[in-house]
């Protein structure tokens, strides 16, 4: 997995009142991972509608792919400190425009490259991914999309990541009445992972316990946040175990990413 501070632990990065904050893991699975923050002290991120954690540039850091207001792609770099001195450079434009066709992004590795692809589901219902082209620094971009099926409509909120282990980012979907089931990208096998997850308004697949499996962190609408941990199936719901809270008061985050 990547982070942002360097300790090799899911660090929460949140965009509050048109700033952005760091939240360091504190390498304490099983309680509230995420107890203290810093400021980046930048301030342009209103501009942001979009934006992700993942290594674009092929550093091994904490890139931020962010899609903007105006629908355009950009990757912030990361500055390669640590610490409470992580964040990140100057963006750099991909030239990627007309993002507002989608009404869900996401990233992973789709293709079992190692590089994080682009996912996006079209307004249609049609989902597209957009492979990496494998090159480094200010090089690295996407290229032109395939196709991933149609018929995604019904989904009420998506994640993408290597829930199964094989080394390539499935799809996990959540339809409308709260009930998830994970695509699996390698097989086309689709697995169902329980009920009851309506009630999160945002959700977020990464790996916040250490154990190297991707853990689902929501937050409800009361503000507070939860992480359920993967449990280590893989052909049957993998996210029984008990979960626990990651805190309260995230309900003034209007962007969130892990």
């Amino acid at each position: 997995m990547i982070d942002v501070t360097g300790d090799g632990w899911a660090d929460m990065v949140i965009r509050r009142g048109g700033r952005l904050f760091v939240y360091p893991h504190n390498r304490q699975p099983g309680s509230n991972p995420w107890t203290t923050s810093y400021d980046t002290n930048t301030t342009e991120w209103d501009i942001v509608r979009v934006m992700f954690l993942a290594d674009a540039t092929g550093t091994g850091k904490a890139d931020l792919v962010t899609i903007r207001n105006d629908q355009t792609l950009h990757v912030y770099p990361h500055n390669g400190l640590t610490g409470n001195a992580a964040g990140w450079k100057p963006p750099y434009a991909t030239g990627l425009t007309g993002w507002d066709i989608a009404d869900w992004i996401g990233i992973g590795d789709l293709t079992g490259d190692g590089k994080p692809d682009l996912v996006a589901r079209f307004r249609d219902g049609s989902m597209w991914t957009y492979p990496h082209n494998g090159k480094a620094g200010t090089a690295a971009n996407w290229t032109g999309p395939f196709s991933v099926g149609v018929n995604w409509n019904s989904a009420t909120a998506l994640l993408v990541g290597d829930v199964t282990g094989d080394g390539r980012a499935d799809l996990v979907a959540r339809d409308g009445s709260g009930n998830l089931t994970i695509h699996v990208t390698a097989t086309g096998a689709q697995i169902g992972a329980g009920s009851g997850w309506g009630l999160a308004n945002v959700m977020l697949l990464q790996d916040v316990t250490g154990d190297g499996r991707l853990d689902i962190t929501v937050r409800d609408s009361s503000g507070a946040a939860w992480v359920y941990p993967h449990s280590g199936a893989t052909t049957s719901n993998p996210w029984t175990v008990t979960r626990y809270s990651a805190g309260g008061g995230w309900q003034d985050a209007s962007l969130m990413a892990l």
